[in-house]
Formats: structure tokens, C-alpha cells, sequence
């Protein structure tokens, strides 16, 4: 009995295994290796292959780390490879009418529940557009631009 626990410990091991490949348009590297300097040991990257970087993780990165990314460079593209060499793409991250939720980017108006340091309120938004990327406060329905987001995730 303790044998085959173990190799099905092996074997979901196995599967669980996977690498972060991220293809990210030339130029965005610097701001994407902030956001990863804290969430992986070490990253291999192919710097301007036709217009192109492209970044190679030893694990898969989570939820939170995803949503920065794409929320950074909404075109950047996220694959997740097995053991056994296959690649899957993960989509969804950020969807129209989709929400964010969590201390990954914060509302920019000061009157907001959420920028209140008394208040243990959540930041959420909901994505309105995808591209250009915006996304709206649900708490004051206050609108986010890309470059708002973009300032305040290389900041963070």
C-alpha cells in the first residue's frame, strides 16, 4: 500500500512540473524582471528575436504574479510547459468584464474606500477594455489607463 502512494506521489509530481515560457514584446523586459526579481530564483531570456523577447522560468507563477504581467503587457503571451515537453497557453487572465481583485494595483483616487488606510478594503476592478487596456474601480467607479497601470506596477 505505502508503494503505490508513493508512486502516485511520483507521478502527480511529475505533472504538477512545468515551466513559465513568457513571450513579451521588445523593450517591456526591464519592468517584467521587477515583477519576477522576487518570484523565481533565476530566469533565462532571449532578448529581441523578431520584435520579441521571450523569458524562460524553471516554475509555474502564480495567479497574482500572471495577472502583473499581463496587466503590464496585456499582448504578452503566457505558456505553461509540462515535463513531458508540451506547452499550453493560459488565457482568461485578462478578460473584458473580467474582475482583479487584491493589492496588485491600487485605485487612483484618494477619496476611494480602498485608499483609506483605516479601511481593510480590497482594491477590485473590472477589466472594461482589453485593448487598450482600462479598468474601473468597483468601488468608486473611478477609470484606470495602461499608463497609470504601468506606473504604479514598476513602481510597486
Amino acid at each position: 500500500m505505502t508503494q503505490r502512494t508513493n508512486k502516485d506521489q511520483r507521478q502527480t509530481s511529475k505533472q504538477d512540473a512545468r515551466k513559465t515560457l513568457i513571450e513579451i514584446s521588445g523593450g517591456k523586459t526591464p519592468y517584467l524582471l521587477s515583477i519576477l526579481k522576487d518570484q523565481t530564483p533565476y530566469v533565462r531570456a532571449t532578448v529581441q528575436w523578431k520584435d520579441k523577447d521571450v523569458l524562460e522560468l524553471p516554475e509555474e507563477l502564480s495567479e497574482e504574479t500572471l495577472t502583473k504581467i499581463k496587466l503590464l503587457e496585456p499582448r504578452a503571451l503566457i505558456y505553461f510547459v509540462s515535463e513531458d515537453g508540451k506547452a499550453y497557453e493560459k488565457t482568461g487572465i485578462l478578460e473584458e468584464g473580467k474582475w482583479i481583485e487584491g493589492r496588485i494595483i491600487y485605485c487612483p483616487n484618494k477619496n476611494c474606500v480602498t485608499a483609506q488606510p483605516k479601511e481593510p478594503t480590497r482594491p477590485k476592478f473590472k477589466v472594461v477594455k482589453k485593448d487598450p487596456l482600462i479598468l474601473q474601480c468597483y468601488y468608486c467607479g473611478r477609470y484606470i489607463d495602461h499608463s497609470a497601470i504601468v506606473a504604479q506596477i514598476s513602481q510597486l
